[in-house]
């Protein structure tokens, strides 16, 4: 260190001794201030912030989930005691759970074997119901038949039912609303209330909750479960070890105070920069405490080892400051950048680990060179005075070192060897489940699930037909067909999931269920018009939006795969992907996607990353060491004992585990930072005795021990320790990325107190000469001995008197009330008078253009024609005859409305030339594929709901009531609807749909209203909003005729054959 750099250090010496009490004051002033931040920070449950955005992994995922819909889903696994899923109780269970999973929050979809909608032939009527039913009432013949179908139905085989039929699933899909970091927890949450009402119900059969919900959920609760468990810990484990080494109640106080205030800083800032804590993000606090630790002990192992040779306590701690201020900056500036590479990761939990822990080690130099000697320097600290010994252990191990260097330079050159041999034994390998401990309850359930009934791993392509409405195309369906038969030959395929299946059983269906016609149909049009058929039948939640976009032109295709490595996956993907190219249609090529996909490229992602990051840093480090030492010699050579940690460390890994994750990807960057410490203390004590007192390099190797060793050892032993801490968590990422790190650290250890040592021996033999000094000699003492009322009385006195005002008041309105007209009264009379502005309108005719657009922005359009004939005292009879898409013209769809109980619907199908009955009860699917369900665009007849009066508001300008309606039908897609009715001509103006958990799906809206025939008010657009899915549709009606003419016989089965 230069001579006017010495004097600035020794004056501040001076300074922070003489403000102690303001600096400690002002110190912990700036860390309270720092810490309010935490307020801010929130635990992340997203699976996909592993991911940078534009992970391109994680953009094909987004762009398929924007078309279709989210794939975020909870499993809850059903296994029986009995092995039998097929009895009347246990088929009554899954109704309950299928019931009741409607309930989970954003849940919008419930697959189970329950409620899998089962079609077949009854003559000319097609049949599209629930398996079953009432299971508790099923008799053996039923159970019999409904298990046959499960276990050979394609769509639930390996599924939601295994082969041996002694475990089932039930599926929830949910659409979040990435609103709050509690959407998924919730979700979660009332799953597993569910499951423990099933267990306590029925204590026979155990429950399991898996799926991608859980996964996201199980990330929050291990960073949660770590930040309470393992940093009490370190906690503890740094307080014995500092009770051993420094020997001083104070020294091991301001130390636990060095470290708080770092932490707290650290975590604090993070709050005010919107860092999310994830798993990795969730051990910045113990690596801060770790690292927090060797700058204190450093400073307190030097000041207190002065004192015990008799130095005065202010004196001892100028010292410290004088020798320590340069290595412990030009540590905390090396740990830092290393920590900082972490940017470079292709992850950004370890961007936020990195950047959080590059802030606590920065907070560390501050508060040690500012808080620490400050706080030493106003309490009683003794230290007992004792006579140096002329040989410490330290010096008899430097004597050792010295005195075989060749064999020890040669036994090091021969190990470090070996481990650069064994780096190629380790393979990337993310196995997402795999980063949970087998005690974590969502690794016990996914283990279950994967090996009893089905995966949760799920490969995903958007197949592209070439234009619209092409789905439906005889080519594009077989190339399906190959392409699901190309991966069921594949070893660890479980299941493959393709629209084609569907179009397969309904082509037997419209021929009799004649197993022969289990095929894809002949044409494009039978296909378009077998699938509108179908579609038509479906009830809510169970359309098949979530496997078709909006025009029809593609769909989704999903490959289920069993647990397997990541380099496996890689390969499976690529061959798929290379499949489409050479087999599929033009149009087929993509790339597959999912979860399973992110994370089986995010490890060769992060090292690619981590490569450029580490590079950098070793630039950086190496720089600032050859600026700090003087010397280029000295600043290169000090790259050797730096990188030889990681190699070797990562040489024992090959050999003793061989799987490297993400995690451990930043290991080497990260551990460059930290290692650099030790080597940059030896040095600094080295080139002080080879320049200062001008030693030989054997005895300038024996000062840097006497004078730096102990305190090498202690922060290095508290190190491992920090790091071994980690190897505790639950969490894999983080327990590989500890004990890696703790190989590391101790590796460095034996390498700058052998390596290194040897190093510098061989590399300077010779020069100067002197006489080799005692310990004693060595200490700094002799060195220094040379150195310098009113409202509030008021409302007390009517206090004791609101209970008699209010029992007046209550007296005088209890007249009114008796007589007031009920809520309920209220609103089924405002709905009996709007329903009556309709009456009398005789018949009808408009032409209709439906726009359907999906969150994506992308759109279709849907043209037909409508014709209804009102019926007294029933509902009305509406005909509607689709003009386009090509594939569905000259279709007609027949539907009787009744006031009560099911409709009558019948389909035409014209490239069949047959009229095929409906028979399902379901009303509450989607109309076409819209956001309008076939209840939304029925009669509203007054009788289908009940009624209830909310209140009087003003929307769009206009005065409306606004009343509850409650569907009867119990299959009903909705629990309730809010109608705003306006009050001059009782027209419906706005409707808000709630879904059965009772959260708001969509809202309907009436625009341009006109009036015919001086009474009839008909609007002609119609626009509903679908706010839990991002889609929309707009119904246009165009030329409304009135009293055209129409009457009975063009509203039956052979008029609907007569329909052009």
């Amino acid at each position: 260190m230069s001579r006017r750099f010495e004097r600035w250090v020794n004056q501040f010496a001076e300074q922070v001794v003489r403000w102690r009490y303001p600096i400690v004051l002002l110190t912990i002033l700036a860390a309270m201030a720092c810490a309010s931040g935490a307020r801010f920070l929130a635990f992340s449950n997203d699976y996909k912030d592993f991911f940078s955005d534009t992970n391109p992994q994680l953009v094909e995922f987004d762009k398929l989930q924007a078309v279709y819909t989210q794939n975020d889903n909870i499993l809850l696994v059903l296994a029986p005691a009995n092995g039998d899923i097929f009895t009347a109780e246990n088929l009554a269970v899954v109704e309950e759970v299928a019931e009741a999973a409607w309930q989970i929050p954003y849940a919008i979809r419930v697959d189970a074997i329950s409620n899998f909608q089962n079609s077949y032939a009854i003559d000319d009527d097609l049949v599209v119901e629930d398996l079953y039913e009432d299971g508790a009432s099923l008799g053996p013949a039923d159970l019999e038949r409904i298990r046959k179908l499960a276990v050979n139905e394609p769509l639930l085989r390996d599924r939601l039912i295994n082969e041996r039929a002694h475990v089932t699933a039930v599926n929830v899909t949910l659409q979040l609303k990435n609103e709050s970091m509690n959407e998924i927890p919730e979700a979660v949450g009332f799953a597993r209330g569910i499951a423990d009402e099933i267990r306590a119900a029925h204590p026979d059969i155990a429950v399991y909750i898996t799926g991608n919900g859980p996964l996201s959920n199980a990330f929050s609760e291990m960073s949660m479960r770590d930040m309470s468990t393992l940093v009490p810990i370190m906690y503890g484990i740094m307080i014995l070890v500092m009770i051993f080494t420094l020997r001083s109640f104070w020294g091991t106080l301001a130390t636990l105070l060095v470290i708080m205030l770092s932490t707290i800083t650290a975590m604090g800032i993070a709050g005010y920069l919107g860092i999310k804590i994830t798993p990795p993000s969730s051990t910045a606090p113990t690596m801060i405490m770790t690292l927090a630790v060797a700058d204190a002990v450093h400073l307190l192992v030097t000041m207190l080892r002065d004192m015990r040779a008799g130095v005065a306590k202010i004196d001892a701690i100028k010292d410290s400051i004088r020798i320590n201020f340069l290595p412990i900056g030009i540590t905390s500036i090396t740990t830092s950048i290393g920590f900082l590479s972490m940017n470079f990761s292709d992850s950004p939990p370890f961007h936020d680990l990195g950047n959080i822990t590059a802030m606590g080690v920065v907070a560390a130099w501050f508060f040690s060179i500012l808080f620490l000697p400050a706080f030493m320097a106003i309490v009683p600290v003794r230290a007992r005075e004792h006579a140096v010994s002329k040989s410490t252990l330290m010096d008899r191990f430097a004597d050792f070192v010295v005195r075989r260097e060749r064999p020890i330079f040669y036994a090091s050159i021969i190990v470090i060897l070996a481990m650069i041999a064994s780096l190629p034994r380790n393979e990337l390998n993310d196995e997402f489940v795999n980063y949970f401990d087998e005690t974590v309850p969502f690794r016990v359930a996914t283990d279950f699930a994967m090996e009893n009934l089905t995966g949760i791993y799920q490969l995903e392509y958007s197949l592209s037909a070439g234009e619209s409405g092409a789905i439906s195309d005889p080519e594009y369906l077989r190339k399906l067909e190959e392409f699901q038969a190309w991966w069921e030959e594949q070893p660890g395929v479980v299941q493959v999931n393709s629209i084609h299946t569907i179009l397969k059983r309904l082509n037997k269906n419209m021929h009799a269920d004649d197993e022969s016609y289990y095929r894809v149909p002949d044409s494009r049009e039978l296909a378009a018009q077998y699938l509108l058929l179908y579609e038509m039948s479906l009830p809510y939640g169970l359309d098949l939006n979530n496997q078709i976009n909006v025009d029809k032109s593609a769909t989704r295709f999903v490959v289920t795969l069993e647990n397997m490595s990541t380099v496996k996956t890689r390969d499976y993907v690529e061959r798929g992907d290379q499949w489409l190219v050479d087999n599929g249609l033009p149009s087929m090529a993509t790339h597959g996607s999912g979860p399973i996909v992110m994370f089986s490229y995010i490890s060769e992602r992060n090292i690619k990353g981590m490569l450029t990051g580490t590079m950098l840093a070793m630039l950086l480090i190496s720089g600032i060491l050859i600026l700090a030492l003087g010397s280029w010699r000295y600043g290169l050579l000090s790259l050797i004992p730096n990188f030889v940690p990681a190699i070797v460390a990562f040489g024992i890994w090959g050999l003793l585990v061989g799987k490297v994750t993400m995690a451990l990807s930043t290991v080497t960057a990260m551990s460059l930072g930290i290692v650099v410490d030790d080597t940059v203390h030896f040095l600094t004590k080295y080139l002080r005795a080879r320049r200062d007192k001008g030693l030989n390099s054997e005895d300038a190797v024996r000062y840097a021990f006497s004078t730096v060793g102990r305190a090498l050892l202690v922060t290095s032993i508290i190190l491992v320790a920090g790091f071994a801490v980690l190897s505790m968590s639950a969490f894999d990422l983080n327990a590989g990325m500890g004990r890696l790190t703790a190989v590391a650290i101790a590796v460095a250890l034996i390498t700058d107190f052998f390596f290194l040592p040897v190093l510098l021996i061989r590399m300077e033999r010779g020069g100067k000469s002197a006489a080799v000094l005692e310990p004693h000699e060595l200490t700094l003492k002799a060195e220094l001995a040379g150195a310098s009322k009113g409202p509030a009385k008021m409302m007390r006195s009517l206090l004791p008197k609101l209970p008699i005002f209010a029992l007046a008041g209550g007296l005088l309105l209890l007249p009114a009330t008796l007589h007031a007209e009920t809520p309920e009264e209220k609103g089924l009379a405002i709905a009996i008078k709007a329903d009556a502005t309709d009456d009398g309108f005789d018949n009808t005719e408009a032409t209709l253009k439906m726009l359907l657009k999906n969150r994506h922005g992308e759109t279709s359009e849907r043209s037909m024609r409508n014709k209804t004939l009102e019926v007294e005292n029933d509902g009305d009879k509406t005909l509607v005859i689709f003009d386009e898409p090509a594939d569905v013209k000259g279709t007609a769809f027949l539907t009787f409305s009744h006031k009560e109980g099911s409709d009558d619907q019948w389909l035409y199908l014209p490239a069949l030339k047959r009229v095929k009955r409906i028979s399902s009860s379901n009303k509450s699917g989607p109309f076409m594929g819209s956001e309008f369900a076939f209840e939304d665009i029925a009669s509203q007849e007054v009788e289908k709901y009940k009624h209830k009066f909310l209140r009087d508001e003003e929307y769009d300008g206009m005065p409306c009531h606004v009343i509850e309606q409650i569907p009867v039908d119990k299959k009903s897609g909705y629990s309730r609807m809010e109608a705003w009715i306006d009050q001059k001509d009782l027209q419906r103006r706005k409707v808000d749909f709630y879904d059965r958990k009772g959260d708001l799906m969509k809202t309907l809206v009436w625009r341009d209203y006109r009036q015919y025939l001086d009474k009839f008010w008909r609007a002609h657009e119609m626009h509903m909003e679908n706010h839990q899915t991002g889609k929309s549709t707009t119904l246009s009606w165009i030329d409304y005729s009135f009293q055209t003419g129409l009457d009975e016989g063009d509203f039956n089965e052979n008029s609907l054959k007569r329909a052009r």
